[in-house]
């Protein structure tokens, strides 16, 4: 069952858990150091390390936006290359060292947690991420 908090406890807790996005150590990818965390794209199977397509670097100052009970992705539009072929489905933060943060996101080109130009990712062509929002009850 699922708990309603108030605005205050849901600003609260959206920043406790997306801040620790930017906690670890700085990992790199294509390049870029992730100092605030990562965003992770993957198929209906992710889960960790396993289902990933594209991993893309966070800003680090601040990473999110957080109004009311909604949390967005700070710097869009953002983009990276996926890393493998396959739609996307499924999204999750991890923070610069690939400890996942908040998952279960869904990912489509309208009507999702993230907003995606294509679902349909390759890996000779970017993806661009539109918008993202996590919104606590």
């Amino acid at each position: 069952m699922s708990m309603t908090y108030s605005v205050l406890a849901a600003e609260a807790r959206l920043t406790a858990a997306l801040n620790a996005t930017g906690t670890a150590p700085g990992a790199s990818v294509n390049g870029q150091v992730a100092g605030g965390g990562l965003l992770v794209i993957g198929t209906s199977a992710l889960s960790g390390s396993t289902g990933v397509l594209c991993t893309i670097v966070l800003p680090s100052s601040p990473p999110f936006t957080i109004a009311g009970k909604t949390a967005t992705i700070a710097g869009v539009p953002l983009s990276g290359f996926p890393s493998a072929n396959g739609t996307a489905a499924l999204a999750e933060f991890q923070d610069s060292a690939g400890n996942t943060v908040a998952s279960g996101l869904t990912v489509d080109v309208a009507d999702a947690d993230i907003i995606v130009g294509t679902t349909s990712l390759v890996t000779s062509v970017a993806v661009a991420v539109n918008s993202g929002t996590i919104t606590t009850q």
